[in-house]
């Protein structure tokens, strides 16, 4: 092989390398552009949960209710969820107790805010309401009488729906639909069967009727409800009906039958 075929050999594998390089390298600036545009749009996708009904728009009705306290009006929170972590909702619900607003909350779950601390929850109370079915509902009040301001929500007062997920909250407007939510609302506040409170030391006891005071299932009491159109009914026994029990049967005849031969 002489000089000429090698100094060529040479120039095609410079050439091959620089193509490849090349093609490196935009792959590279192509990968770039697309975590640039990734990030750009994870930072709107920040910007607009912040911007929409989220937990600015929570901490936002939450201080209402205590300007409302402290100005001597009527004030007071309804919360009903599965469960509650962040940090700044529990924050500013000890604050809306200090300031005097009365707040009820029922949170079947997960609750990291303690009810009737001494300076700080006093009029925070929490209850957890767990039956035969598993409830799913969010629904948050604010403000009392022709005043409440009621919510329906997809998501709970946990940090990873607050800061890692989109939620949605709708407000209720129809003066009847806040009238029955307010009344699913109190029949959970009344319930003395499934229900149990939240004592100081985040212990939870089981709340009993009282001598002489009526049973309250509520969640019977909204089967009812719900089954009659939104009607309030008295509440149903608890116990499921259960269906006649069948003849007993000798072994051989449970034996024939389960060879289908009976």
């Amino acid at each position: 092989m002489n000089d000429e075929n090698i100094n060529d050999q040479i120039k095609r594998l410079e050439k091959q390398i620089e193509d490849s390089k090349a093609a490196i390298l935009s792959y590279i600036d192509q990968k770039n552009g697309l975590l640039e545009k990734k990030n750009a749009s994870d930072n709107d996708l920040s910007e607009a949960k912040k911007k929409s009904a989220g937990i600015s728009a929570d901490i936002e009705k939450m201080e209402q209710e205590i300007e409302a306290a402290r100005c001597g009006r009527p004030a007071r929170i309804v919360l009903k969820n599965n469960s509650v972590s962040d940090r700044e909702i529990i924050e500013k619900l000890s604050e809306a107790s200090c300031a005097g607003v009365h707040i009820d909350m029922i949170v079947r779950g997960i609750c990291c805010v303690r009810a009737g601390v001494p300076g700080a929850t006093e009029n925070l109370h929490v209850r957890s309401i767990v039956g035969r079915y598993l409830e799913h509902s969010r629904i948050y009040s604010f403000g009392e009488g022709e005043d409440v301001r009621m919510y329906i929500a997809s998501g709970d007062f946990l940090t990873r729906n607050t800061e890692r997920r989109v939620e949605v909250g709708v407000r209720i407007h129809d003066p009847a639909l806040v009238k029955r939510l307010m009344g699913v609302l109190q029949m959970q506040l009344d319930d003395n069967v499934n229900a149990r409170e939240m004592k100081p030391d985040g212990s939870y006891a089981r709340v009993k009727p009282k001598e002489g005071e009526r049973r309250i299932d509520s969640q019977m009491m909204m089967y009812n409800y719900f089954a009659n159109n939104w009607q309030v009914t008295a509440p149903a026994a608890a116990a499921r009906r259960r269906a006649p029990a069948a003849p007993k049967q000798g072994f051989l005849a449970r034996l024939l039958g389960a060879f289908g031969k009976g």
